[in-house]
């Protein structure tokens, strides 16, 4: 009955936590760790991953649950300690949460009470399948599980349901990977201290203190969140290689660099790993001044030493008051190389009944909750900021995408935009991008597999209209495929062109992204790494081509071309009823059949060695009808759409007199025939939503010959060689440009 008794009070004031920094404190360092990544700290970025409710709205599920992104990273960091045992007293996850740093990393495990079998936290954190073999609840959480979560859910476009579970899991994993780095900030992890009586309520406390930073940490959280907020330390460290040939990815740096050693002086430095920092500046309640051990000891560490300290010169101890009002006596030992503290131990002091009769005050060195504090205003910055730094490293890779240039000089400039369609019913069926390697310090992308994915909403009616209707909340997607390995040079960008014959992007998708995603080789990170490019694009934009030749500037109106006052006008040298333009240069009002023949959209004029797209129908444009339209992707507003027309004439009522230019009644370029003279002079402007025709426009696009009157209100105009058409709508409006074939007409 008794033994009962003594069991029931360990199991009331036994704490679930098992080893390592407590559940709520794991959550907050790791809250802080994403705010302060250049990455997941940047709203924007989430955008890239089409995660485009942002960290707060965004909802992701497993099977159980639904969180936001960043409350999946907290989640992950919390139960990276949870255990198969139901009464929480093995936990076996946390067995392999210990580093020590002056040891090789197959042997730098626990090994004072229990022993890693993985060996080291930095082995366990790449090892899959120990993982799974350890632990039934949460299983598998290591670097390149989350690896494969994070490709699946970029390239998932079918089920939307699991491309949001796929993202759930790989940021629950991130937690669990930040977790165990956060553990390296804690000295009983770094000094083979398995601690385990800071698990236990009733004996967590020694001379009114805790006996692990961790406890601390926890009943102090709010000075942890203080601390986190306001100071965050990222390491300066190359992680191009790996330190140690049983690291699978250079990330392992962050942890160990290997440059430490037994002789060393501590340092204080960010070129080092966390867990070397916190091996050689910082004490446990079982490594304090163990220096004298035998080397072989499992509690023997060279740092800090007694040397390092003033603890030869303290004196008598001095008098402090607790919290709970009695006085102690205490001296606060102070450390002054490598990191410099003012309370690395506490120096307190005892009595026996013999010393107390013989006078004798012996130190006895104990970590108070005064060190506890100076301790976590050094290591929580850093278990900060290293995390962030892990977090950046996972998410790295960055490809900068552009609009594409001609690959072949022979072949046809099949450049300056994305994607180009004359057939709405078809939509868009090639993208073509240049893609070049962006990501920081070097790193080659190579031998690896590329994926587009066009995502976008999709219009319930005509995106082309004023005030169109809202487009769907939930995304679509496209997925394409790159049918061959690549590398994705750092200096001059690739081309790469993507079919979607299978699976066309509609003319009225709107809020049109391109994210390429490569899967292969980064720097030391060797066959599944993952680097995204994204690409924010114009809507599928509408060009109108008019025929307007049928009516003509006059004083300052449009008027139709037979117009008889007109024609008093124009039919005046000599007044014989009938245009005069060869012999007597009156002016050809006539109206002209329009046949487009070539499109570019590089800058330079359209011609028959430079096109994108080539006319093979005969398509004609006829005055006053309907106008040829075709589509475009190019880049966002404010970036300009560059487009060159070039187009052939016909006069439908020849002048008279003009007939020796029209031999054959052919086609013809000659200036006194086409009135769209090309030449370098055009302006455009923009104004509010109208109708020309019948036809809503947004962009009202003219193109001035320098010979037109100032005083002319109408704007007949002559069309420029190769002319810029500014996008000015917003991002999910994409309303026609109107481009008039209607110049000043022109001998």
């Amino acid at each position: 009955m008794k033994k009962q008794a003594i069991y029931s009070i360990l199991f009331l004031f036994m704490s679930i936590n098992a080893l390592g920094w407590g559940g709520r404190t794991h959550k907050s360092l790791t809250y802080y760790s994403w705010i302060n990544s250049d990455k997941l700290g940047n709203e924007t970025f989430l955008l890239r991953l089409n995660l485009d409710k942002g960290m707060l709205n965004e909802r992701l599920s497993d099977t159980n649950e639904e969180k936001t992104p960043d409350e999946w990273l907290q989640y992950g960091a919390e139960h990276e300690d949870d255990t198969d045992d139901p009464a929480g007293l093995i936990p076996d996850r946390s067995n392999f949460h210990f580093h020590n740093p002056l040891k090789e990393w197959a042997e730098a495990g626990l090994s004072d009470i229990h022993t890693g079998a993985s060996g080291s936290a930095i082995l366990w954190a790449q090892d899959g399948a120990l993982q799974d073999s350890i632990s039934n609840e949460q299983k598998d959480r290591s670097w390149s599980k989350a690896r494969e979560y994070y490709y699946k859910a970029l390239i998932e476009v079918e089920y939307p349901s699991w491309r949001r579970n796929y993202f759930a899991e790989m940021f629950k994993i991130l937690g669990h990977q930040v977790h165990l780095l956060q553990d390296m900030a804690v000295p009983d992890h770094v000094r083979n201290d398995s601690h385990v009586l800071n698990n236990f309520a009733y004996v967590k406390m020694k001379n009114n203190s805790f006996r692990c930073i961790e406890g601390w940490a926890d009943d102090n959280i709010v000075k942890v969140e203080t601390i986190a907020n306001y100071n965050q330390l990222k390491p300066l460290l190359d992680f191009s290689t790996s330190a140690d040939p049983l690291a699978i990815i250079p990330i392992a740096l962050i942890s160990d660099t290997k440059q430490y050693k037994v002789s060393q002086t501590p340092l204080s430095g960010l070129n080092q790993g966390l867990a070397e920092y916190t091996n050689a500046n910082y004490f446990s309640e079982d490594t304090i001044f163990t220096e004298e051990y035998d080397h072989d000891h499992k509690h023997w560490f060279p740092h800090p030493s007694k040397t390092e300290t003033n603890v030869m010169s303290l004196g008598m101890p001095s008098s402090v008051t607790a919290e709970d009002s009695k006085k102690d006596w205490v001296k606060f030992v102070k450390k002054t190389d490598g990191e410099n503290l003012e309370h690395l131990v506490s120096a307190g002091y005892y009595q026996n009944k013999i010393d107390k009769l013989l006078g004798i005050y012996k130190f006895s060195f104990f970590l108070s909750d005064v060190c506890h504090e100076e301790y976590a205003s050094k290591l929580v910055p850093r278990a900060v900021g290293y995390s962030a730094a892990l977090l950046d490293y996972f998410f790295r890779g960055e490809i900068e995408v552009s609009l594409p240039t001609s690959a072949n000089p022979a072949l046809p400039k099949l450049d300056g935009i994305y994607g180009f369609t004359n057939d709405e019913t078809l939509g868009f069926q090639y993208i073509s991008l240049m893609a070049k390697n962006i990501t920081r310090d070097n790193e080659e992308m190579t031998s690896g597999f590329v994926t587009l994915i066009v995502s976008y909403r999709e219009c319930t009616g005509s995106p082309f209209v004023p005030n169109p209707p809202a487009p769907g909340i939930e995304r679509k997607y496209i997925k394409v495929e790159y049918p061959n390995a690549v590398d994705i040079p750092r200096d001059v960008p690739i081309r790469l062109d993507f079919d979607l014959s299978s699976t066309p992007l509609p003319v009225t998708a709107v809020d049109v992204n391109l994210t390429l995603v490569f899967h292969g080789f980064l720097g030391g990170e060797f066959a599944n790494a993952v680097a995204i490019g994204f690409k924010d694009i114009s809507e599928p934009t509408p060009v109108d081509l008019f025929n307007n030749t049928d009516l003509v500037c006059f004083n300052g109106n449009y008027v139709n071309y037979d117009d008889v006052t007109l024609w008093d006008a124009v039919d005046i040298n000599p007044k014989n009823g009938q245009i005069d333009c060869a012999d007597f240069a009156e002016i050809d009002i006539t109206r002209r059949r329009i046949k487009p023949i070539y499109l570019s959209f590089n800058g330079a004029p359209a011609d028959d060695n430079n096109y994108y797209f080539k006319y093979e129908s005969g398509l004609e444009i006829f005055p006053g009808e309907a106008p040829h339209r075709f589509y475009v992707l190019a880049d966002e507003y404010p970036a300009p759409l560059n487009i060159s027309i070039l187009v052939h004439v016909q006069s439908i009522e020849k002048p008279i007199s003009c007939l020796s230019y029209y031999p054959n009644d052919s086609w013809s370029t000659s200036p006194y025939t086409n009135k769209l003279v090309w030449n370098n002079y055009y302006v455009h402007y923009h104004s509010p939503i109208e109708e020309f025709r019948g036809y809503p426009h947004w962009i009202y696009t003219t193109y001035e010959n320098s010979a037109v009157p100032e005083n002319t209100d109408c704007t007949t105009t002559v069309s420029a060689s190769s002319f810029s058409v500014s996008d000015a709508q917003s991002k999910t409006l994409g309303m026609p440009k109107k481009i008039m074939l209607h110049p000043k007409n022109t001998k």
